[in-house]
Order: C-alpha cells, then structure tokens, then sequence
C-alpha cells in the first residue's frame, strides 16, 4: 500500500470514529472538528458528503486532479482498496 493510500484510509478510519462519537452524542461538532483538525464548517460539509455519497465522499478529491496544468493527462483518481467500504461499519460496531 502506497504512501497516499495508507493517508486515506486512515483519515477514513478517524473520521469514522469521530463520527460515531459525534452521533452518540459525546462530542460536539466543534470538538470533533478540532480532533480532525478542520474547521467547524468543514466537519459538516465533510459529515454532509458523508451521509449523501458514503464512503466515496470521503475519499480526498484533490488526489488525481490535474489542477490547471496544460501539460498533465487526463483526470485519474486514486485507487480505492476494497477493505475501505466496511472500514466505518467496523469502527461503529466497537465504539
């Protein structure tokens, strides 16, 4: 697993956790931002893009992108391991 990868996943995992934290009411949003180390705003949009796409609206959307390059390919994301879909799943079940 590569570099990028391994930063995915685990921000996916983190996220989880604060999330169930959140939604069980130990944890503010501004708490469990600061423990993401995002703004308050951000938490929810990311929390927002949680609950609207999954899991796929966790992955980092910059990885890939070509930004405004004239020289770069086209648009390739990030491969995405098939363990990251019940990564969250896993977290909740034991918090």
């Amino acid at each position: 697993m590569n570099r990028t990868a391994w930063l995915q996943e685990r921000r996916m995992e983190k996220f989880c956790d604060v999330l169930g934290r959140y939604e069980a009411k130990r944890l503010s949003a501004l708490d469990a931002a600061e423990l993401l180390g995002m703004s308050e705003r951000g938490y929810r949009r990311y929390r927002r893009r949680y609950e609207e796409e999954g899991l796929d609206g966790l992955f980092d959307r910059r990885i890939g992108w070509p930004g405004f390059s004239t020289r770069t390919g086209p648009v390739t994301w990030a491969g995405r391991s098939s363990t990251s879909t019940t990564i969250c799943a896993s977290i909740t079940a034991f918090a």
